[in-house]
């Protein structure tokens, strides 16, 4: 599993030779939020190494914080359609209340809700 997240302590209790976490931050050590090709390399790397896996992002309303609706849209659908050529799974997680009727709606034809 490859977790995309602002928390990456959360990630700690899993088996960590099968989880890799990409912290989502402005600090050194971590890709800061605009950088979503930086993101986007991390994770199809990871989908390279590791067919049929498991991406979580579950900090798209920080990334939201710091790029337009449209941009991150288009960063998801990629990352999505990239890993289907490998056989993994995209798993986003996203706050109803901080995204607009139109946004989720956009949302919902890509990613079918859990």
């Amino acid at each position: 599993m490859f977790a995309v997240t602002r928390a990456p302590d959360l990630y700690e209790g899993f088996n960590r030779g099968h989880v890799e976490a990409v912290w989502i931050t402005q600090v050194s050590g971590g890709i800061p939020p605009t950088a979503l090709h930086l993101l986007q390399d991390s994770i199809l790397q990871f989908v390279q190494r590791n067919p049929g896996s498991v991406v979580v992002i579950d900090s798209v309303e920080y990334l939201l914080l710091y790029n337009d609706f449209r941009t991150v849209f288009k960063f998801l659908v990629n990352v999505k359609d990239y890993l289907m050529a490998f056989n993994a799974t995209l798993m986003v997680f996203v706050d109803d209340a901080v995204i607009s009727p139109r946004e989720k709606s956009f949302l919902l034809k890509e990613f079918e809700p859990l």
